[in-house]
This record gives C-alpha cells, sequence and structure tokens, in this order.
C-alpha cells in the first residue's frame, strides 16, 4: 500500500511452474503471471520453505523453475528493507513462523490450501489490512476461491476456477454502500473553504467526486482545533481523535504523519518557508544605482569605452567626440555629419532613450513607494545578518536534529509563550508553511492599505524567495482503509483530465473577491499602468520624493513631512519654527503626527519642565507639550469640522547649543477611516500585542516630562476581553527603569498603588499611570480588590518591589497618563514608563 505496491502470496501448499500433476498449479501459475503482468516495475519474490525434507520440496523447486522462465528475482526467506519494488511472498504451509512474513499491509495476499483452512488461521489472515486477500483451496475440483472483502476485511465471496481473474479482482460492489469518514482542516483555501455556507474546496470536490462515482458514502469531519501551541500535545491530541472518530483519511494541509496511515502524494509542493521584516531604512546609494544590473552597467561603461575608442583610432569616420554628441548635441548640423556617424548616434540615441526611461521609471518607485534596502534573497544572506525570528513554545525542540540548516535556524529561535502570527513585531521574522505564509503576506498588506490608504502602506514583510525545505503535498489514509489503491488512480485520471487544475484556481484564497484590491506598487513593476499614473501624478504636484515643509510652510497634502531648517543636517538656530496644517477636504477628522525623527534639548533636570526647547500644537484637541528625544512615538490631533481649522505645529528652540533634528510625518486621516482614533485618545495603538511608552522616555538618559495629562488608547481587537501589561526589558542595568513614576530612581522604590488621601503612604497623588481595575495577572486566588492607578519605581498592580504583569478586562482598553509641575525633592530622576501589552483571548471564564 502506499507508495509501493506489496504483493504478498503465502503458500501453505503449492504447485507452480510446469509440472501439470499438482491440483491448481495451472491456475496459481496464470495469477502468477496476472499479478506479474498488472503489477509497476519489477516483482521481487521471498520463498519461505520451512526445511529440505518438507513434503512440498517438489513443489518450491517448480515455483524457482518457474521464476527462472519469468526472470523475477527470488529471495531466500527474507528481502532487504531497503526494496522498494513489488514484493511477492512464497510461504510453504508447513512453516511454523508463517505468522511472522505477514506484512502489516499489502495489495496482493493470496493463501493457496490443499485442505480446509483452520478457523484459527482463517482468523488471523483476515486481520490483514490488504487490497485483495484470496483464499485459493485446490482440495476441491475445480478449485475454489475465497475472496475476503477490502472493505470490512469480514465477509467472503467464493468463485470457480472458470472464473476470470478480472472478475475475482473486481472490489467495487465491496465499496459500495459503505461509510467513510474524511478528516479535513477548516477554513484551509484552497484545500477546504466554505462558500455560502457549503463545504467545498479541492480536496473536498476531489473526495465527493472519487466517493459518488463508486457509491461509497461519505462524511467530512473537520480536524479538532489547535488548543495548545505545544505541538507534541497537539499531535497526541490529533491521533486520539483519528482512532475516536474511526477517520478513514486525511485531506487538506496534514501537519504530520501518522503510524496508522500511508501518504498519498498530490500534485502541489508543500514547504517551509521564512517571513522576514524588511529594513525600512532609506538608501540613497540604492536608489540610483539598483535600477539596472550589473551586467547593465557594464554595457553602458563598454558602450562609453567604444565611443572613445572609435574616436581615436577612426578618426575620418567619427571626426568629433561621440560621448558629447549623445548627451549634450553637437554645433555641427546632423546632414553636416559622417554617415557613420549618423548611424551610430541613431543607434546609441534609441538605446539611451530606452535605458533612460527604465531607469527613471524604476528609480521613481524606489523613491516614492515603499522599497529602501534590498531584500535577503537566499537563506545565506539571512545567516549573515542579525534576524531572529520568533517560534511556538516547544518548536525549538523539533530543529534541533533536522540537519545544518534547521540547527542554524534554531540558533537564531525565541519561543514566545504568547505567539501569534499577527506580525505585529517587525523586529523578528516568521517561519510558516509557504502558502499560510502568502496569506500572512496578503492579510499584512490588506490592513497596511486599510490603516495607511494605497500610498502611505509599508510593505513590512516579506517572504523570502529560496524555500528552507519542500516536499510534494500528501494525504494520509489510514492503513485499514484498503481503497487507497483505487482512490490514488482516479486522482490520477482526474488531475489528467485538468479537474484538478481547475478547483486548485476556483477555490484559492483571494481578497479580490470581496471588492478589495490589495494590491502594492512594487518594484518589479516596470512602466506598468500604476508607475505611469505615479509619474504623472507626481509631477503635476510637483512632488519629487515626499513632500517636505519647514518653518513658515503650509502642509495641504497627505504625508507631508515637517522637517527642522537643513534637514537632513541638524539645526543649532533658536527661535521658533510654525507649520500650518490645513484640511484636504472636509471629511479629514482628526491629524496623526508620526516622529519618524524627533531630539531637541531635554527638560531641565530639576523639575524636568521643557524651558528650552519645545514641541506645541494648537488649533485642534488639547496636547502636551514636550520636549527632548521621542523617536517613533505619535500623536491624534482632533482637526475639528469644517474646512478652515488651521492646526499649527511650533517647535520652540532657546537656551545651549544643542544639535536638533526633526521629521514629523502628518497623516490626514478621513473621518470613516478604519485607522481613525477613538475620541479622546492622544495616542492610539493597534494589533493584538506592541509597546507603549512615555515621551522622551528612555532608560539611560530620559527624563519624564512635567505636566503631562493624556489617554492612550488600545484598538480591542476581534474575540479579546482583556489586556496584559509588562515592563520592557531593561538590558542597560540590574534594576530595571522601564517604570519610574515617582520616588528617587536612583534608589530602589516599590510599586505604589491607588489614588489614597493627601499624605497617604504608598499612593499615587501626583504623577501616576492610571490602567482601568488594574490586577496582578498570575495572582492565585484572583484578587477580590483592583486599583486604578500605579507609580512608583516598580510595576505591579500591588504594593510590592517585584516587578508584575498586570491584567485589566475593562474595555475600552484606555489608560490615562499624568504628571504635574513638580519633581524634587521627592522625585528624583524618574525616566517614565516603557510598557508591553498583549491582548488575551475571549474565555469561558
Amino acid at each position: 500500500m502506499g507508495f509501493l505496491k506489496l504483493l504478498v502470496i503465502p503458500f501453505l501448499s503449492i504447485a507452480l511452474g510446469e509440472i501439470q500433476t499438482t491440483p491448481g498449479s495451472e491456475w496459481v501459475s496464470q495469477l502468477l503471471h496476472h499479478i506479474v503482468q498488472t503489477s509497476a516495475g519489477t516483482t521481487d519474490v521471498v520463498l519461505g520453505e520451512t526445511k529440505l525434507d518438507s513434503p512440498n520440496e517438489d513443489i518450491f523447486d517448480n515455483i524457482r523453475t518457474t521464476l527462472d522462465l519469468l526472470a523475477l528475482p527470488k529471495h531466500e526467506s527474507s528481502i532487504s528493507s531497503d526494496v522498494k519494488r513489488n514484493v511477492l511472498y512464497m510461504v510453504d504451509g508447513m512453516n511454523d513462523s508463517i505468522e511472522l512474513m505477514i506484512p502489516t499491509e499489502c495489495t496482493y495476499y493470496v493463501i493457496v490450501v490443499n485442505s480446509g483452512i483452520p478457523m484459527a488461521r482463517r482468523e488471523v489472515f483476515q486481520r490483514i489490512s490488504c487490497t485483495h486477500l484470496l483464499m485459493v483451496d485446490t482440495s476441491h475440483d475445480p478449485l475454489r476461491v475465497h475472496r475476503v472483502s477490502p472493505a470490512d476485511h469480514h465477509s467472503t465471496e467464493i468463485f470457480y476456477e472458470n472464473s476470470s481473474l478480472a472478475t475475482i479482482l473486481d472490489d467495487r460492489n465491496d465499496w459500495r454502500g459503505r461509510e467513510v469518514n474524511v478528516m479535513y482542516s477548516p477554513a484551509d483555501p484552497p484545500y477546504s473553504v466554505s462558500v455560502d455556507g457549503r463545504l467545498t474546496g479541492l480536496d473536498i470536490e476531489l473526495c465527493r467526486s472519487i466517493f459518488d462515482q463508486a457509491g461509497i458514502r461519505y462524511r467530512f469531519v473537520e480536524r479538532p482545533p489547535i488548543t495548545s501551541p505545544d505541538y507534541g500535545k497537539y499531535q497526541l491530541l490529533v491521533f486520539k481523535f483519528l482512532n475516536d472518530k474511526n477517520i478513514h483519511m486525511m485531506v487538506s494541509s496534514v501537519l504530520f504523519k501518522s503510524p496508522f496511515s500511508t501518504a498519498l502524494t498530490v500534485f502541489d509542493k508543500t514547504g517551509f518557508c521564512l517571513i522576514i521584516p524588511k529594513n525600512l531604512q532609506r538608501n540613497v546609494v540604492y536608489h540610483l544605482v539598483h535600477p539596472f544590473k550589473y551586467n547593465v552597467w557594464l554595457l553602458i561603461a563598454a558602450f562609453l569605452a567604444l565611443d572613445l575608442i572609435l574616436a581615436r583610432l577612426f578618426v575620418e569616420a567619427f571626426p568629433h567626440n561621440l560621448i558629447m554628441i549623445l548627451l549634450f548635441g553637437d554645433s555641427l548640423a546632423d546632414h553636416q555629419q559622417t554617415r557613420c556617424t549618423r548611424y551610430y548616434c541613431f543607434f546609441c540615441a534609441v538605446l539611451l532613450f530606452l535605458l533612460s526611461e527604465a531607469y527613471l521609471a524604476k528609480a521613481i518607485i524606489y523613491m516614492t513607494i515603499t522599497r529602501y534596502t534590498p531584500d535577503m534573497q537566499t537563506l545565506d544572506e539571512v545567516f549573515a545578518s542579525d534576524v531572529m525570528f520568533k517560534v511556538p513554545p516547544g518548536s525549538t525542540q523539533f530543529f534541533k536534529n533536522q540537519g545544518d540548516i534547521y540547527h542554524r535556524l534554531y540558533q537564531r529561535s525565541i519561543e514566545d509563550p504568547n505567539f501569534r502570527y499577527d506580525m505585529a513585531d517587525d523586529r523578528y521574522g516568521y517561519m510558516v508553511s509557504c502558502r499560510y505564509g502568502e496569506y500572512l503576506i496578503e492579510r499584512h498588506v490588506r490592513q497596511e492599505i486599510l490603516d495607511f490608504g494605497q500610498r502611505g502602506a509599508k510593505r513590512r514583510f516579506y517572504m523570502l524567495d529560496q524555500m528552507v525545505s519542500w516536499e510534494f503535498r500528501r494525504y494520509m489514509v489510514m492503513k485499514h482503509f484498503t481503497f487507497y489503491g483505487r482512490f490514488k488512480r482516479a486522482t490520477n485520471w482526474l488531475f489528467e483530465g485538468g479537474l484538478w487544475d481547475k478547483w486548485e484556481a476556483m477555490y484559492r484564497f483571494d481578497y479580490k473577491k470581496d471588492g478589495f484590491d490589495f494590491h502594492m506598487w512594487d518594484e518589479d513593476d516596470i512602466l506598468a499602468l500604476e508607475d505611469i499614473v505615479a509619474i504623472w501624478y507626481l509631477m503635476a504636484t510637483g512632488l519629487v520624493i515626499s513632500v517636505m515643509a519647514s518653518c513658515g510652510g503650509v502642509a495641504r497634502e497627505n504625508g507631508t513631512y515637517f522637517v527642522n531648517p537643513n534637514h537632513p543636517d541638524t539645526t543649532d538656530g533658536t527661535g521658533s519654527c510654525q507649520l500650518t496644517v490645513l484640511k484636504m477636504h472636509p471629511d479629514i477628522c482628526q491629524i496623526r503626527l508620526d516622529f519618524d525623527q524627533f531630539s531637541i534639548n531635554g527638560p531641565e533636570i530639576v523639575n524636568h519642565i521643557c524651558n528650552n526647547d519645545q514641541f506645541l500644537v494648537s488649533g485642534g484637541s488639547p496636547a502636551p507639550t514636550i520636549c527632548g528625544t521621542s523617536n517613533g512615538d505619535h500623536m491624534y490631533i482632533d482637526a475639528g469640522m469644517g474646512q478652515s481649522n488651521p492646526i499649527i505645529l511650533t517647535v520652540i528652540t532657546s537656551g545651549p547649543s544643542y544639535p536638533r533634528s526633526w521629521r514629523v510625518r502628518i497623516s490626514q486621516i478621513p473621518c470613516g477611516a478604519i485607522s481613525k482614533a477613538e475620541q479622546g485618545c492622544l495616542q492610539y495603538f493597534t494589533g493584538v500585542s506592541g509597546r507603549i511608552k512615555s515621551f522622551n522616555f528612555d532608560t539611560i538618559s530620559g527624563r519624564q516630562l512635567s505636566n503631562q495629562d493624556y489617554s492612550l488608547c488600545i484598538r480591542t481587537e476581534r474575540n479579546f476581553c482583556s489586556i496584559h501589561y509588562t515592563a520592557c526589558p531593561d538590558v542597560s542595568r540590574n534594576r530595571s527603569r522601564t517604570f519610574t513614576l515617582s520616588g528617587n530612581s536612583n534608589m530602589a522604590v516599590q510599586a505604589m498603588v491607588g489614588g489614597g488621601t493627601q499624605g497617604a503612604p504608598n499612593s499615587c497623588m501626583h504623577d501616576w499611570l492610571l490602567i482601568p481595575c488594574a490586577k496582578v495577572a498570575d495572582r492565585m486566588p484572583t484578587a477580590s480588590t483592583c486599583e486604578d492607578k500605579i507609580c512608583g519605581g516598580v510595576f505591579n498592580a500591588e504594593i510590592s518591589s517585584v516587578e508584575r504583569t498586570v491584567v485589566s478586562t475593562v474595555r475600552p482598553f484606555h489608560l490615562a497618563f499624568h504628571t504635574d509641575s513638580v519633581e524634587a525633592p521627592m522625585d528624583v530622576d524618574n525616566r517614565g514608563f516603557c510598557l508591553d501589552y498583549v491582548q488575551q483571548p475571549c474565555t469561558s471564564n
């Protein structure tokens, strides 16, 4: 069974060959010839003779003679397990070891006896899962053939010697009316999908067509959901499910091999791929050079060299400088040039036109879309980089003994107890099946476009071209389901008839089916329609790379950057730099400010007030004054109603000399956009997991800003009911400073909670972070009360000197941060806060 057709024929008493005196020997010889002729490949024959003085010694001599005539390889007593061809066992019925030579599965198993078969021996044979199990009784004349049904391995049908071998081996009627249970993976396009409430897909339709034609009743059983990130536990769960539900086949995506099944290889590939985070740093040299491959630059250099050689060696034919003519023209009229010069310059001009157009098209794509530095293409590049991969708990055990590549991946793997394929953290890559990786990339692009629009979206991940490993996909057929051979042949017929390709294309996952175009402009599209439109759009609006505005400017376009004077160099001047932001149209409700780069002079060291440099927002919803360094932070500003509500961004610089620089992206968000923040939220975060921190936070040089009073909001994702907060790791020092809101941070300060009353110990009276109904997440039993305000020098929902994970079940997930205008003398060197959050799924509890 499986990829190898196993032919097993134990003989209890047989005479085969050219000796015609033994009853039934001629019929058995015909059966042997029929099996050899209908089997693919060479048939190996194993002879299991009891002893030299056996009564069947002459019979085995005749069998050997016949095998010599058929030129079949024969083996005495045993055969190597490495032989991957058809095997025919011929065993003497006197052999006491016959049961040791019975395989667990086979295609043909023929028992030839010259007397009745004892019931005990019959029951032994009927337990074998064989496609064709024949018992040939030569003690009758004519001989009788008892065929055991492959469907139930019990019922028997009797045939006589004059029946044709094709009739005896035809088991189609045995399968009619039988019921088959097929396990599938839910929502696994194109193999299994739900369309208008009906289960369908490539594998589903394949099974339906084959079983309907065979008259077999079938039932599709959904694979148990993955309830544990530990694949070992999940594997045991599936094995138990296979046994309890009497499953006959597994289709769709088969995660692992079962010891109870045989693989049936099908026609599409499955493999293991890597999802790599993109490097989103701009590379000007790359933009200028990369549009042409190395060989194209060599071609251009060769033509320049040819111009010099022709002008030097063939002065009469090319009397003028060809390079100057091609680039700048010549004072001599074209008709006065030599014939060779005209022909050569025409040829070069056409080539130069094609090269320049292709170069400009691709260079503009690099500079205006989402391409920054080149993607890695091979595993060697990945191993040479510093990319790390997040994996579920227990996954690294699988990598240890899987070869050199997997061992190197194991060295780059980090097990995450809260692992999810949410692609929220672009510091890490992922390891996935290639087809699921394609789905994740499409989902990522879709979400980016929904959040930021077609032009503002960034492709933050890509799938490595080189696969880690691959193999043809397979179905798993249980060993007791002996319909394997017919199912495999029918699958081949459907593939050759084109139905396989039709179903695969019909049910392939495609976001376009719901009317959404998830295509993102990419570097491989040269002079496509989108590129031509983009070029004219840039020319019409006066944009080259992106709109940049500085002091005294007006920002009317989405995606404008507010930059410091002399950008990208730093500035050291003093004064006030203002930018006016006007709405593109009245339907704009919010302005998002992304501090891609922001570094101005920080607060004074006593009370942490922004006295020297300040960043202010006026004209919209209230926003705190900030200073210092806030790279990667953002703000949402309510833009008000109507068209004429300008928002003023102001950077005030004064005080001592300081290398200041800022680059703030301004995004205008329509009222109906999915990326619109909730009302009253200065900061708005999306995704199942992420990181939130206060402005000017840094564990080494940052200082908590005074006079802060704003809300931080986290979008509640679907089917998530609570949220965990954990202090960010601080790798720079032994005592963490990622949560220091009050007290002397140069000393150990315990966590403080609650508002309390004036002067109450361990309470948060002045500076605090508000988390609604916060509790310690792993407290057993669960605390009966909760706290809202947390401060001190340790993150904990209880008064303690030990950091703990905090949970809140209040939705929506809103936090509030408040600091007053006084730090000294009670509060010293507070850094602010940095928290990692992970939303928790809803449970029955």
